[in-house]
């Protein structure tokens, strides 16, 4: 594991979660989240696919985070696609992701 890792940083900014939700297990997050959150999920049409997002709203229906459809490989194109979908922000990826996929968020937001 390196010592410096160029794709995260320290900021007092506030930070926006993304959770990648793999196709095959939409199903049981869906059953994990509030009535509320289901029905929002639900209405946006999110089927966890590649590239797919939606953003989930805080108590007061403001968005709060992001959820982000993944097929569970290893690639560039994991995140790589995030940042073209997203508007600016600090954001921080709740899952263990590798280098290649941090590779991807770094391209896509070149």
């Amino acid at each position: 594991m390196p010592l410096f890792n160029p794709y995260l940083t320290v900021t007092d900014e506030p930070v926006t979660p993304i959770r990648l939700i793999r196709t095959a297990d939409l199903a049981s997050w869906r059953a994990a989240l509030s009535e509320a959150e289901q029905r929002w999920v639900q209405s946006a049409g999110f089927e966890a696919r590649p590239g797919q997002v939606v953003w989930l709203p805080d108590d007061s229906g403001r968005p709060a985070r992001v959820a982000a459809g993944w097929d569970g490989r290893d690639t560039l194109e994991s995140l790589g696609g995030l940042p073209l979908v997203l508007p600016e922000g600090v954001y921080r990826v709740e899952n263990p992701v590798s280098e290649l996929q941090y590779l991807g968020w770094a391209t896509g937001s070149y």
